[in-house]
């Protein structure tokens, strides 16, 4: 799934709620992300009632009808109000739950941090990282956890790609054993240690084939491939085109 949007944040705020604090029910005019902090409220959309606790992750499309109230006197909401251009809604849930809600409250103070004190620049700085906070919320992904050392495999494979890259020589250089360098390898990413090779070898090769005029040959010695037939069968099995199919279909 490949989601491309612009979000651009008109509002964000962090409430500490007792409950007198209510959300009057109106039809809203942007899209709205609350994150529970700490306590607990209750959220209707569109009449429905949604109760949230800490962790705790709310999206109100644009144009549904929002209301709330009941929090916890302990109750804190990291909120933002935004608009997006090149995407109607955001394929998340209405509500997501994070056992690990660390990750996003750093990135919530950082967001913060910049968004109050408004110095120049700031709105640029505050797109990126809720961009990220987006990102996180559509695919997933975390990236300041994870295994160090398969983090530091997959840096070198990417740095040195378009050399010859074999399972043994990673894990020599390691300090592994091939077996288990290729099974920590797995276990932490899903994927084999050259299927991994395999796929930044040929997003390097789309992007050739898209921006240069390189042949199909010059283009598999640049990525790391001394073999073009299995250059061409590699890129087809990853991307469903032969590498000239793809490069036809670029604008």
């Amino acid at each position: 799934m490949s989601v491309i949007f612009t979000p651009t944040v008109s509002y964000s705020t962090i409430r500490y709620c007792d409950p007198k604090w209510f959300i009057p029910e109106e039809y809203i005019r942007f899209h709205n992300i609350m994150f529970i902090e700490s306590g607990s409220c209750d959220i209707y959309i569109d009449r429905v009632l949604y109760s949230l606790t800490a962790g705790d992750v709310i999206y109100c499309p644009i144009g549904c009808l929002r209301s709330g109230g009941n929090a916890d006197d302990c109750t804190k909401i990291h909120a933002f109000d935004f608009q997006l251009s090149g995407t109607g809604l955001l394929p998340i849930p209405i509500v997501s739950h994070y056992e690990n809600f660390d990750n996003f409250s750093r990135d919530l103070k950082r967001f913060n941090y910049a968004w109050t004190q408004g110095r120049e620049g700031y709105d640029l700085q505050c797109m990126g990282i809720f961009v990220l906070i987006l990102h996180r919320l559509i695919y997933g992904q975390d990236y300041s956890v994870g295994n160090t050392h398969v983090k530091s495999i997959k840096h070198y494979i990417i740095d040195h790609s378009h050399e010859q890259l074999t399972v043994s020589g990673l894990a020599e250089k390691f300090g592994f054993s091939p077996a288990y360098c290729g099974a920590l390898f797995k276990k932490s990413e899903g994927c084999s240690i050259q299927e991994f090779i395999n796929t930044i070898r040929i997003n390097k090769a789309k992007n050739f084939l898209s921006f240069q005029n390189m042949s199909i040959t010059e283009i598999a010695y640049e990525v790391g491939y001394n073999d073009v037939f299995y250059f061409s069968k590699t890129f087809k099995k990853l991307t469903g085109v032969s590498p000239l199919q793809y490069r036809k279909q670029q604008p």
